[in-house]
């Protein structure tokens, strides 16, 4: 695969050029930094966009264009990563070879009709449309606060922080009743104008035709560049975890620990982390799996994951709600015996050879390469050969140095009604 990258000024270009695959990929990102009022903003948006347009004004309109074009497949959705909010916008579709010589181009104006195109009249987003878009955004709204797990989870990060961490990426229901179909649109205008643009384009179209399409078509030419870091770094660590318990009607009981990284090298955010947490917590013989639910039967499922560009670490176990003490009791056990170093060095070489083989499938996929191009992009993540070779230096020392950059932050239990 060949990368390259073009800086339009008012947007860049990324284009990965491979013969690979019968389709093509583009993914569209809009980032700006999140402000928590815009949240269901943002939501809304990207609802309404993918609901109808100026010549689609109708949904089963748009799903027939998409089957004109070759069953384009076409989505959009709107999430926080770190100190960034992103909606973007994203198509896979047959590539020209086996289609005609105009689908890669007919594709393309069929996103820009959506982006620049919307289902407006005298400054007002299209009634029907707004009220779809509204419905959705309040079931997800709704949706996550009645999963025990989804929820759990929300509230233990909500603890650790005021801010970005405490955010809710599904939006709040008294911001959305607030939002008007003139003022979805005041905000949209806003969108174009201001929001930071990366364009992934993954396929085997030559660089000259992506560049005039895009120099004719692509109506955005405000100038904008990115002034923040995406990573969130904590200022500030607690010499001693907040312990919170909550009871809810639910079926289960549900154990979150957030814990902060602070002072991160690079290499140990790239590459360290991956194997502490696969020792810890990532695979199926892990420590805490072993030691919670298998030797003390404490659980039915417990785990542990990263979310570096939050820089936060997480531990989620399904407990019975007598057993809060004793399996916080081992889970802290677990942490200490990674620091001293008590873990054999085959979990270490474990860990290496999944992370390796795991770019198997990365290359297999053309959402995974987006995805690892816009890690590269935004987050600094090295490109597949590098990280094979940088993850296998890797030793028990860093382990164990990493160790000492995590802070348990919050203890959140949700006591549910069942014992089950």
């Amino acid at each position: 695969m060949d990368y390259k990258r073009i800086d339009k000024l008012a947007y860049k270009l990324h284009l990965i050029k491979t013969d690979k695959f019968k389709s093509n990929y583009i993914e569209i990102c809009f980032k700006r930094k999140v402000k928590k009022e815009e949240i269901t903003l943002r939501n809304m948006l990207s609802n309404i966009l993918i609901e109808s347009s100026k010549n689609y004004p109708t949904n089963r309109l748009m799903e027939i264009r998409k089957e004109e074009l070759y069953g384009t497949g076409l989505g959009i959705s709107s999430y926080i990563t770190g100190n960034y909010n992103l909606i973007s916008i994203y198509s896979c579709f047959l590539d020209s070879k086996y289609t005609d010589d105009e689908n890669f181009k007919e594709v393309l104006n069929y996103i820009f009709e959506i982006i620049f195109n919307p289902n407006v009249k005298n400054n007002c987003f299209n009634e029907q449309s707004f009220l779809n878009a509204k419905k959705i955004v309040e079931e997800n709204i709704k949706l996550h606060k009645e999963d025990p797990n989804v929820y759990s989870f929300k509230r233990c990060l909500s603890e650790m922080d005021d801010k970005i961490l405490s955010y809710d990426s599904c939006g709040y229901l008294e911001d959305l009743e607030k939002i008007t179909p003139e003022s979805l649109y005041e905000y949209y205008q806003d969108f174009l104008k201001k929001d930071i643009i990366d364009i992934f384009i993954i396929g085997n179209q030559s660089e000259e035709e992506i560049n005039k399409i895009f120099t004719s078509d692509f109506l955005v030419n405000t100038i904008k560049r990115e002034k923040i870091n995406h990573y969130v770094e904590h200022k500030k660590v607690r010499k001693r975890p907040k312990k919170v318990i909550e009871t809810k009607d639910y079926e289960q009981s549900s154990l979150v620990i957030g814990f902060k990284l602070k002072d991160l090298t690079d290499f140990e955010r790239k590459y360290v982390s991956v194997i502490y947490n696969y020792i810890l917590g990532g695979a199926t013989d892990s420590l805490l799996f072993n030691e919670v639910r298998e030797k003390n039967s404490l659980c039915y499922s417990v785990y542990s994951s990263m979310r570096l560009v939050n820089n936060i670490m997480t531990i989620r176990a399904g407990i019975d709600k007598k057993n809060l003490d004793k399996t916080v009791k081992i889970i802290k056990k677990c942490l200490k015996q990674i620091s001293l170093g008590n873990f054999e060095e085959e979990k270490i070489e474990a860990g290496k050879t999944t992370y390796i083989s795991s770019f198997d499938e990365i290359e297999d996929s053309l959402i995974s390469i987006c995805n690892m191009y816009i890690s590269h992009e935004y987050l600094g993540y090295d490109l597949i050969d590098e990280r094979k070779s940088e993850i296998v230096k890797v030793t028990k020392e860093d382990i164990m140095k990493f160790s000492e950059k995590i802070y348990m932050d919050t203890i959140f239990f949700l006591e549910g009604d069942s014992h089950e």
